[in-house]
Order: structure tokens, then C-alpha cells, then sequence
């Protein structure tokens, strides 16, 4: 799964420091990436019919 620069360099900083730093669920993970998709989506002008192929709102 693939995690934001940020977010990565701050779990290995705290691992470094001996904090236990648990693997992001993959669920997780897609969820986020779905998010930001809607939401960059959101500023763009999308086909109705693309976004409704995605299981996102048209309206």
C-alpha cells in the first residue's frame, strides 16, 4: 500500500525513536486514495456518465 511522503517519514521518525508504528490497514489506504480522487474530481469538469461509472454523484 502505498502511504503519502508525510505520512511514511513521520511513521519512521517515530520508529526510529522506538514508538510501535502499526502497518496501515489496506482499507484504509484505498479509502484515502478514494477520497481524494472524489475530491479532485470535484474541481474538475468530469462527464456525467464518467462519474457515474466511478459510483460518484452527478449532481
Amino acid at each position: 500500500m502505498r502511504r503519502s511522503a508525510s505520512t511514511a517519514s513521520s511513521a519512521e521518525f517515530l520508529r526510529s525513536l522506538g514508538d510501535t508504528v502499526p502497518e496501515t490497514p489496506r482499507e484504509l489506504g484505498v479509502a484515502d486514495q478514494v477520497l481524494r480522487l472524489a475530491h479532485e474530481l470535484e474541481s474538475l469538469e468530469v462527464p456525467p456518465g464518467t462519474l457515474r461509472a466511478l459510483g460518484l454523484p452527478t449532481a
